[in-house]
């Protein structure tokens, strides 16, 4: 149906919109790691937290919703985060 394809495009849009407003506050932070920018952190973060891939953990391969977000945050933390300086 077209107007439900709309509705879905404009979902993925306001999506992608918060996930760069949080790579962009990464950036202000001087969080990220070395060689990342805000727009390829937005990207990794729009991937890694789809809800097909919830769905597809909890769902399809009957994680629970817990060990999915430990996953999350840990690939998040991976993916986008500078190692901590020591003190």
């Amino acid at each position: 149906h077209p107007e439900l394809n709309e509705l879905h495009q404009q979902a993925r849009r306001q999506r992608h919109a918060g996930t760069l407003m949080v790579a962009r506050r990464l950036v202000e932070l001087d969080a990220l790691r070395p060689g990342l920018n805000d727009a390829t952190a937005a990207d990794t973060i729009y991937a890694l937290a789809a809800p097909d891939t919830y769905l597809l953990l909890v769902h399809d391969r009957s994680w629970t919703p817990d060990a999915y977000e430990r996953w999350l945050t840990d690939q998040m933390s991976h993916a986008l985060l500078r190692e901590p300086t020591p003190p």
